[in-house]
């Protein structure tokens, strides 16, 4: 047996929370939701649950429709962008936050970039001058580069600025050179000056070369190895366990398992068959079991982890046992209770029921 195929970046979910930025800023200039999902598959529903992810493909034609207002796309860029904050990142955010140093939350973000939502290649290159990082954007489509150059560095700057303790603004003080920043466009936009705010607001002076051969900043050595503002290392420790734990989860739900995922969830009262859901992705079942295969996982596989999700948000809203078995489609209680104590370790009866306080 050969070597499992890894999906490509472009089939692998996403996290769902730029998908909501993205219809916060649309429906700041007048777009509704409905206009800005068209053509997506999505619902606002299926954005609005812990863990949600969404496809690529699904977050470009959000994007697409949010462009098609005609407002320049590189300002709604920086808007979107200016919604980010560390939080976003979810529990990589906080795993970056409690690094002991700037270098370490560095190495954080370059092993879990799978749990962002950039969708350029960012390479990091360590030189005398510092870490050098290099936005390659060769594969995205030209028609949403602009925003999404935008939206990404404005984004990164915003989360790279709570990470700014004291030590380090002390150390960026001590520069000789301003911060010198490549971008490939040709001309100075006129919403550049809210970015430049952004930056200086924290003493940073940035040199923008715009026609450059490449979109690059360096990250000064000297800030490199300067404590983030709450260093823990017990905290790291736990939240680099739940990044782990994030990422094995995203790869049940990249390629064709994020596809069968989301037809699933689109009605979970009436889930599609196997064949239903082959036949709505235009493929043979026999491919679709290949493919599942190739993600070491099946049908059934992604089928029991959907209603496992379901099942705890359903009881938590309050609905009864025999409810939640028949909105799930199961045959009777017992087979539901069956699942949910295979799942669980406990029976329904005994699931938390209300809102989490955690």
């Amino acid at each position: 047996m050969g070597e499992p195929v890894r999906p490509s970046r472009w089939e692998i979910a996403r996290p769902a929370v730029s998908t909501r930025y993205l219809l916060d800023t649309g429906r700041a200039h007048g777009l509704t939701t409905a206009e800005l999902l068209a053509g997506s598959d999505l619902r606002a529903a299926d954005l609005d649950y812990p863990g949600a992810v969404v496809l690529p493909r699904q977050e470009l034609r959000v994007i697409r429709n949010l462009l098609a207002s005609g407002e320049d796309p590189r300002g709604l860029g920086l808007e979107t962008g200016l919604r980010y904050s560390l939080t976003s990142a979810g529990m990589l955010g906080y795993a970056l936050l409690s690094s002991a140093t700037v270098r370490e939350a560095l190495r954080l973000l370059r092993r879990f970039v799978e749990l962002t939502s950039d969708f350029f290649d960012v390479t990091f290159t360590e030189n005398a001058a510092g870490l050098l990082v290099e936005v390659g954007d060769g594969d995205v489509p030209p028609d949403v580069r602009p925003f999404l150059l935008v939206r990404d560095l404005v984004s990164g700057f915003r989360v790279a600025s709570m990470l700014l303790s004291p030590a380090v603004l002390e150390a960026v003080e001590t520069l000789a050179d301003p911060v010198r920043l490549e971008l490939t466009a040709l001309e100075e936009p006129a919403y550049l000056d809210a970015a430049r705010a952004l930056v200086g607001r924290f003493g940073i002076e940035i040199v923008i070369e715009f026609g450059a051969a490449r979109n690059a900043f360096t990250i000064p050595a000297i800030v490199l190895d300067r404590p983030t503002p709450a260093p823990e290392p017990l905290t790291a420790a736990l939240c680099v366990q739940q990044c782990e734990a994030l990422l094995d989860e995203r790869a049940r739900f990249t390629g064709a398992a994020a596809q069968v995922r989301h037809l699933l969830l689109q009605n979970p009262a009436r889930m599609p068959s196997l064949t239903e859901v082959a036949r709505e992705l235009a493929m043979s079942e026999r491919t679709l079991h290949r493919r599942l295969s190739e993600e070491h996982t099946t049908f059934r596989g992604v089928l029991d982890q959907v209603r496992q999700l379901l099942a705890v948000e359903l009881l938590e809203q309050g609905l009864t046992v025999e409810a939640v078995a028949r909105h799930l489609g199961y045959s009777d209680t017992a087979a539901f209770s069956h699942a949910y104590r295979r799942w669980h370790g406990h029976p329904p009866s005994r699931a938390h029921r209300g809102p989490r306080w955690h």
